[in-house]
């Protein structure tokens, strides 16, 4: 988990909460008992896991944990459609509530980076809307995307924002 793990409560049973680590989680009862329902659902790179801080600053409470959910979402048009955005830049989606999951990363040849936002469309359930950035990697370009097709096809929408404009 990193600091700033997503806890959702699905918007169509508020006693249904998730919560993301590297994978999803979910309680159906607030809380008292919960159930994996993903499996690791970001890159899983190992040269790039390890103490944060490095070997001096061990920073130990977990802040700069890589390899994790950094954004969940369920649709709320259609209950157990999840979206999920990692900061090691994985876009993933289930559609069948956790049983399945697919990558759906666009191969726009985007940077390294994190996905920090997605949105589903409040007129469409198949639109869907992400930003993205790689301010990690000292690139502060911003990203906006956005799929009409739950994520088979992307398309870039980035022009007209500032170039270094926090997305």
């Amino acid at each position: 988990y990193n600091w700033n793990a997503p806890i959702v409560a699905s918007p169509h049973d508020y006693s249904t909460i998730y919560h993301a680590s590297n994978v999803l989680v979910r309680t159906r009862d607030r809380g008292m008992t919960w159930e994996e329902i993903s499996p690791d659902l970001t890159r899983d790179d190992d040269t790039r896991q390890g103490y944060g801080g490095g070997p001096i600053t061990n920073e130990g409470a977990g802040g700069e944990i890589y390899g994790t959910i950094y954004y969940m979402v369920e649709s709320p048009h259609e209950r157990g459609t999840i979206w999920t955005g990692s900061d090691d830049g994985l876009i993933q989606l289930t559609r069948d509530d956790g049983r399945t999951w697919t990558d759906m990363t666009p191969d726009l040849g985007l940077p390294d980076g994190q996905i920090n936002a997605i949105e589903v469309s409040p007129h469409d359930p198949a639109t869907v809307y992400v930003s993205y950035n790689s301010y990690k990697f000292n690139d502060f370009t911003p990203h906006v995307l956005v799929t009409n097709d739950y994520g088979e096809h992307w398309e870039d929408r980035t022009n007209g924002i500032p170039e270094e404009a926090y997305t």
